[in-house]
């Protein structure tokens, strides 16, 4: 028998945490910099004035990057084959300008295989890595009817039920705790935790690239619905030595108390698109 999990609320959620939530996303486009800077400027200038983009042609290199990096700031930046869109740090109330952004830009972007929509959120205060980590693991399996079939195979997103535990139901979770805990702080799984000691956030890259806003809005929610079901872990080792279990998709719907229209409508869709 499944151990009864408790049922979420995002409105509780909002309520109990809106002053404490920050996060920022990351955009990945086809284009490179130079074919769509102006469409860039013209789209966030429109929003957010002029002084709140700071575009950035050169070459990419990870270290660089950090020391150009404004966080108050749209930065767009050279990324891989293409271009990455990375937003001032948020908070939830900013989300309606960031919408804005999305809807100007929806018809100037273009994604391909290699393109993803991160999320860098932060846990300080509210979680802590190891639940984060784990209670990623359990709902994985179900996110992943939910991403785009380009992300399976992607080598910077990689699954980390299949990578940290590749044999899921032979053993106990905590047989696996220490290697679930190093895996999920690599930068190239689908949870990343490889700053958490730096700043305290987590990395979600598992979606494909995205600009519309209904699919930024749906997935933002469920990632904050996660983040509070992480919080009602008390002990993380009584956690892992439990009945474990992978939650399917009717699961996940039901455990995180997913009832408003927008995200249940979304999931439906993206089950049958993806």
């Amino acid at each position: 028998m499944q151990p009864k999990l408790p049922l979420l609320t995002l409105s509780k959620f909002k309520s109990d945490y809106v002053k404490k939530i920050k996060f920022g996303y990351e955009f990945e486009f086809a284009e490179l910099v130079d074919e769509i800077s102006p469409q860039i400027q013209s789209a966030i200038t429109k929003i957010y004035g002029p002084k709140m983009v700071r575009i950035d042609p050169l070459s990419y290199n990870h270290e660089d990057k950090k020391k150009r990096h404004q966080y108050n700031k749209w930065n767009f930046i050279y990324e891989g084959m293409g271009s990455e869109l990375i937003t001032p740090i948020l908070r939830l109330p900013d989300l309606k300008r960031v919408y804005q952004v999305c809807s100007i830009l929806k018809k100037e972007v273009s994604f391909d295989r290699h393109c993803g929509f991160h999320i860098h959120i932060s846990l300080a205060g509210i979680t802590d890595s190891d639940k984060f980590a784990f209670t990623w693991l359990m709902f994985e399996p179900a996110l992943t009817f939910l991403v785009h079939q380009s992300r399976y195979s992607n080598s910077c997103c990689k699954r980390l039920s299949k990578w940290a535990r590749p044999d899921i139901n032979a053993k106990p979770l905590v047989d696996y705790y220490d290697r679930i805990s190093d895996c999920s702080r690599s930068h190239d799984t689908a949870l990343s935790l490889r700053n958490y000691k730096i700043n305290k956030t987590a990395e979600i890259r598992f979606l494909e690239g995205i600009i519309d806003k209904t699919d930024v809005r749906a997935w933002t929610d469920i990632i904050l619905k996660l983040l509070l079901f992480s919080t009602k872990i008390d002990n993380i080792m009584e956690f892992v030595t439990g009945t474990y279990f992978v939650v399917d998709l009717g699961g996940l719907i039901n455990t995180l108390d997913i009832t408003e229209k927008h995200l249940l409508d979304w999931i439906f869709n993206r089950v049958g698109a993806c």
